[in-house]
């Protein structure tokens, strides 16, 4: 069965719609999303409980955040340095040292996370303005990026349940007895 003549300019619009631009960011964004796809656990060396849900390695979007943020307080409970090679991640652990790795053009750089974000949500991870430089995507503001896990604190790998609760971390500063 065929379409009739009326339908074939429709179908011409519709094919050169999914040419050039439209397709291109179609295509990456498919491929980011598959990118982001939580990879297979391999991690289950019984380190604690909630060790195993960690994953390794993580691809996504990064962005960095700089001067107007110097000097107010992060989840960590210090003050922000935008010179430092910090970052900020919603999931992993604060303190955990990562590798990230800029995919555009491979530079890396090893970064410990010491904050909660991005605020952006299809972002995976937040940089100072110090680690962006590092990866050569200060002016660009946002680059697709590889993010390896090199290590996690030693309080993370035991069970959550001995943490303190996320608000009492700013008060744990003020507080001199031990936890």
């Amino acid at each position: 069965m065929s379409l009739p003549h009326t339908h074939k300019p429709f179908l011409r619009s519709l094919a050169d719609a999914l040419t050039g631009a439209f397709l291109k960011a179609l295509i990456t964004g498919f491929v980011i999303t598959l990118m982001s796809l939580p990879a297979a656990c391999a991690s289950h060396s019984g380190q604690g409980r909630h060790a195993h849900s960690i994953l390794k390695v993580q691809y996504g979007l990064a962005s960095w955040y700089g001067s107007e943020l110097q000097g107010r307080l992060m989840a960590c409970g210090w003050p922000f340095n935008d010179h430092a090679l910090i970052a900020a991640h919603r999931t992993l652990p604060l303190g955990t040292k990562v590798k990230v790795t800029n995919l555009r053009n491979e530079r890396s750089v090893v970064v410990k996370i010491e904050d909660r974000g991005p605020a952006v949500h299809s972002r995976l991870i937040d940089l100072s303005k110090a680690a962006a430089s590092h990866l050569g995507f200060v002016h660009r503001g946002v680059t697709p990026v590889k993010v390896r896990v090199l290590s996690v604190p030693k309080r993370a790998q035991k069970s959550r349940d001995a943490w303190p609760a996320s608000r009492d971390l700013a008060d744990a500063r003020f507080d001199n007895s031990v936890r």
